[in-house]
């Protein structure tokens, strides 16, 4: 099953913090298992809702838990940025040119 169809269909509420904080690890261990830029953008948009949450803003160690683990998912994104950015292209398999 697809993930993107997984999550919408557990995601029916994303005013409930606790749905968001579930996806938003769900994705985490879905990473661990398969990193991709994608699958890092959600975990961030996960948590920048979480952070836009009245009960996360009234919270300051949450926010802070929060603030501080979409600064080190930003940085896995540009890791992956700069890895695709320095990944050598391949030649196509029916190229001749040498």
């Amino acid at each position: 099953m697809p993930l993107e169809k997984t999550l919408s269909e557990s995601c029916t509420d994303l005013d409930d913090p606790h749905v968001l904080k579930n996806a938003c690890l769900y994705l985490m261990s879905h990473y661990a298992h398969h990193p991709s830029i994608t699958i890092a953008h959600g975990v961030m948009q996960h948590l920048e809702l979480l952070l836009l949450h009245p009960d996360t803003r009234l919270d300051p160690e949450n926010r802070n838990i929060c603030m501080s683990t979409l600064e080190k998912w930003r940085e896995i994104a540009k890791r992956h940025l700069r890895e695709k950015k320095t990944a050598p292209v391949s030649p196509r398999p029916n190229d001749t040119r040498h």
